[in-house]
């Protein structure tokens, strides 16, 4: 169900999109004069405030963009910290440290004594 109404939604946003290229092609001109007189669509999209909807969506978004740096700027550290955990625990690169015995080791000294 959610499919089709995303399909929907996407379709007719492109059919809008589509129309209103299509009545904006026909008025660039050498010229710059207008080819035809403004219709009730036109007067409908005038009246709609569409530069203060865009300033307030870009706002949003540059929020919404920052909020998402910062979040995976915090999973990096914790990243890091885990992966300097495990180094610290295991050695350099990987090898086993000098100081943290093998558990077998204990085993096979324990069963000789």
């Amino acid at each position: 169900m959610y499919d089709f109404l995303l399909q929907t939604i996407l379709f007719l946003s492109l059919g809008v999109v589509i129309y209103l290229m299509a009545r904006a092609v026909p008025r660039v001109t050498e010229i710059g004069e207008e080819v035809h007189a403004p219709g009730a669509f036109d007067r409908l999209l005038s009246k709609l405030p569409l530069r203060e909807v865009d300033e307030r969506l870009n706002v949003y978004f540059e929020k919404t963009l920052r909020r998402m740096k910062v979040f995976i700027l915090k999973f990096d550290n914790a990243l890091n910290e885990k992966l300097e955990k495990l180094r610290k625990m295991n050695g350099k690169n990987g090898a086993v440290s000098e100081e943290k015995n093998d558990l077998f080791e204990k085993l096979n000294s324990d069963k000789k004594e």
